[in-house]
């Protein structure tokens, strides 16, 4: 019979997880620690215990020793990250419509 995990023990097993794929210790994932790699892999471990275990961004906080408004950025789901989302999204396709646009149509010519 497999011993019943708590909520807290599922937790760090997700952060465990994202910390060996990203080769860093699981320490630095919950620090405050801000090199590129590091931060990849808390970025990844606060989406993906906002996505399996429905946390608030105030008790990820509490668990990567971050302010709850950090979380939010990492998650992007501030309202100006999303808004500038958009636009580019909506720029992107603009571009490549005229592009599309602009180009003449393939001909078979034969040589």
């Amino acid at each position: 019979m497999e011993p019943i995990r708590t909520p807290h023990e599922a937790t760090l097993d997700i952060i465990r997880e994202v910390a060996e794929r990203h080769g860093v210790p699981e320490a630095l994932v919950r620090s405050r620690c801000k090199d590129r790699k590091t931060l990849a892999a808390k970025r990844e471990a606060i989406r993906r215990v906002k996505d399996e275990r429905g946390l608030s961004s105030v008790k990820i906080g509490e668990i990567f020793r971050i302010n709850h408004t950090s979380v939010l950025y990492a998650l992007g789901t501030t309202k100006r990250s999303q808004e500038k989302a958009a636009r580019a999204a909506a720029e992107r396709d603009r571009r490549r419509r005229e592009r599309s646009e602009r180009l003449p149509l393939q001909q078979d010519v034969a040589p």
